[in-house]
């Protein structure tokens, strides 16, 4: 077997030869490889960096085109050589991500002589005989390492490439929406969230008269521990996907808290905008407090006109 580049040469044993050289003819795969008597064959060939003579061909540049069934023909017999070369695998990409539910195809090419034969080993070790793998629909179960494996007569090699089943991310269970103030318990915001690859979490606050929301840094975790007697405002959790940057970038999906204030609005009552949970299990839970209020409201204002 031959790893390239590499320096070889065929050699015909000193008993097949004939004096002279006389009738010595090469082949390579049945077909005709030059006349080794041919004077124009004999010294450096510029051309494929090969020297010939009439019982010897040496590679000074061996390359896979070169790999093949070489036959010397002589008056008293023909000796053969097979020249090979073992497998090497067209390099894989690290990683490849599908969300659950694609169609995954998996290409793995070899080369080689004779030409490799290649499979694939997959997590649960079962084996496909395939050049490309086609699972027509993906599960979180396809998570793990692919292996391809090429060989033939002259070696053996795989790569592998990591599959990485990306499900949604999604809440654990429906976050609440308001809370109140304690003035000696610290209170804790809970927004877990499950999916592929693991999520990470970012909190932001928003206190009450503040427009806009600022980053609480160091925050990458699933709950956040509110202090007793805290002001009052909205804190926001962001759920991000592992492969996500948290920075210019949009969650997954976020939920809002709000900690002693009305939802929809500030803590004395004003009403403005807010944002709240983007899950569909979340809808509608910004106005129940409203709704509420306004109900009893008018109720209480018919009790004293009549």
């Amino acid at each position: 077997s031959i790893i390239l580049p590499y320096l070889i040469t065929v050699d015909v044993p000193t008993k097949e030869r004939s004096s002279a050289g006389e009738g010595v003819s090469w082949l390579k795969n049945g077909k005709p490889f030059r006349n080794g008597r041919d004077s124009r064959n004999i010294g450096w060939l510029a051309a494929s960096d090969q020297v010939y003579q009439d019982y010897q061909i040496r590679f000074f540049n061996f390359t896979l085109a070169d790999a093949g069934n070489y036959t010397c023909v002589t008056p008293k017999g023909t000796v053969t050589a097979l020249l090979t070369v073992a497998p090497k695998i067209v390099p894989l990409t690290f990683a490849k991500i599908v969300k659950a539910g694609e169609k995954l195809t998996l290409s793995c090419e070899a080369q080689g002589f004779p030409q490799p034969q290649t499979s694939w080993v997959l997590p649960n070790m079962r084996v496909r005989r395939h050049g490309q793998l086609v699972l027509n629909a993906s599960y979180p179960r396809h998570n793990g390492t692919f292996t391809c494996v090429a060989k033939n007569i002259a070696g053996e090699v795989n790569s592998s490439i990591n599959v990485i089943v990306k499900d949604p991310v999604r809440f654990l269970r429906k976050p609440v929406t308001s809370l109140p103030i304690s003035d000696s318990v610290a209170m804790q915001l809970d927004c877990a969230a499950t999916g592929n690859p693991t999520p990470t979490y970012q909190w932001l606050v928003r206190y009450a008269g503040e427009r806009s929301y600022v980053v609480l840094p160091g925050r990458n975790q699933s709950t956040l521990t509110v202090a007793p007697a805290t002001r009052a405002g909205q804190f926001r959790c962001d759920v991000f996907s592992t492969f996500t940057s948290h920075e210019n970038a949009s969650p997954e999906i976020s939920h809002v808290f709000h900690v002693g204030m009305v939802v929809g609005g500030s803590s004395s009552g004003e009403l403005g905008n807010t944002e709240d949970c983007n899950t569909p299990e979340c809808s509608g839970t910004s106005t129940t407090v409203l709704s509420t209020t306004l109900a009893l409201a008018m109720l209480l204002s018919r009790t004293l006109l009549f």
